[in-house]
């Protein structure tokens, strides 16, 4: 059985990428998911990070697999907007085929250049958003 949440927020980086690699890709899902953000995974800090991020910033994800897209819901009333491509490809992470969310072509909100960064996810890890950098 996939962890929960919170016993995903207490996980240790090491312990999300071995997580993520194990999983599989999984379908393109279909209409809102909700997510959680990890950040500092593994200290005392990820917990109170999450709540204020879904709070005041980001919600979660609404997928549309027929169009190939996503919009995420951001902002205290949940905005749908920062779009990204949605398709199956390789994982930077371990080249194994995951759920990609592009933001390269469709987006100037993706973090540093954004042609340079892409999310991943895999089905048992729908509240793990893996940052990739290509080279």
């Amino acid at each position: 059985m996939p962890p929960t949440v919170p016993e995903m927020l207490s996980m240790s980086q090491t312990q999300l990428d071995d997580l993520f690699t194990q999983a599989p890709a999984g379908e393109i899902p279909g209409g809102e998911a909700r997510g959680t953000a990890i950040v500092a995974p593994g200290t005392t800090y990820s917990q109170d990070i999450a709540n204020f991020i879904s709070h005041f910033a980001w919600q979660g994800k609404v997928f549309d697999p027929t169009k190939g897209v996503l919009r995420n819901k951001i902002l205290p009333f949940g905005l749908n907007a920062i779009i990204a491509k949605v398709y199956k490809g390789p994982s930077w992470l371990d080249n194994k085929e995951c759920i990609v969310l592009d933001y390269s072509e469709t987006s100037l909100l993706a973090p540093g250049s954004a042609t340079k960064y892409a999310k991943s996810l895999r089905v048992s890890t729908w509240a793990r958003f893996i940052w990739e950098k290509s080279d």
